[in-house]
C-alpha cells in the first residue's frame, strides 16, 4: 500500500508527460518511466541514511520543495501549450525534475524507516518497482486521450501537475 501511495503522484505525472510526448517517443517514456521508479527507490533510502537528526527540518521544507518544482514544471506546460506541440518539450531535464519533485515524500518516509521495523531493501525494491509499473503504464495509457486537441491537453496535464504541487502543500500545511 506504501508503494502505491508514494507512486500516485509520480502516475499523474507520467500520464501529462505521455500527452506531451507524442506517439514517437517510446523510449523517453520509458526512460521517464526508469527515472520515476529509481528516484522513488533511492529517496527512501537516502531518508533511511539520513535519520533522525534531519527529519525535523526535511518535515518543515519537503512539501515547499515538492511545491515549487510541481508548479514551475506545471506552469511551463500551461505556459507553452499555446505553442505548438512538439516532442521537445519532454527532455531528459523535465524528467529529472518532475522525479525529484514526486519523490520528495519518499525521502520523508524514508527516514519515518528508523523508527518502525522495516527490512528496506523489500521496501525500496516494491516502492521502485511499483512506481515504475505505474508510471509506465501511466504514460502510454495516455495516449489513448490523443483524439483530444493535443493543446488543451497540456493545459490539463500542467494543471494537474500543479494540483499535485499545491496538494502536498496544503496536505503538510493544513494536516
Amino acid at each position: 500500500m506504501l508503494s502505491i501511495g508514494l507512486s500516485i503522484d509520480a502516475l499523474a505525472a507520467s500520464i501529462a508527460c505521455g500527452v506531451t510526448a507524442g506517439h514517437s517517443k517510446k523510449k523517453l517514456l520509458l526512460e521517464m518511466a526508469i527515472m520515476f521508479g529509481l528516484f522513488q527507490a533511492i529517496m527512501p533510502l537516502l531518508g533511511y541514511f539520513l535519520g533522525f537528526g534531519v527529519k525535523n527540518f526535511v518535515e518543515n521544507i519537503d512539501h515547499w520543495v515538492a511545491f515549487l518544482l510541481l508548479v514551475f514544471v506545471g506552469v511551463k506546460m500551461i505556459v507553452e501549450a499555446s505553442d505548438e506541440l512538439n516532442e521537445e518539450k519532454l527532455t531528459h531535464k523535465s524528467i529529472f525534475f518532475l522525479a525529484v519533485a514526486t519523490s520528495i515524500d519518499a525521502l520523508v518516509t524514508g527516514i519515518t524507516f528508523n523508527f518502525v521495523k522495516v527490512n528496506i531493501p523489500v521496501a525500496i525494491l516494491f516502492i521502485g518497482l511499483t512506481t515504475f509499473i505505474l508510471s509506465l503504464a501511466g504514460a502510454f495509457w495516455s495516449k489513448k486521450l490523443s483524439f483530444l486537441p493535443a493543446s488543451k491537453l497540456e493545459i490539463a496535464g500542467g494543471i494537474a501537475i500543479t494540483l499535485i504541487g499545491l496538494k502536498i502543500l496544503l496536505s503538510h500545511l493544513l494536516f
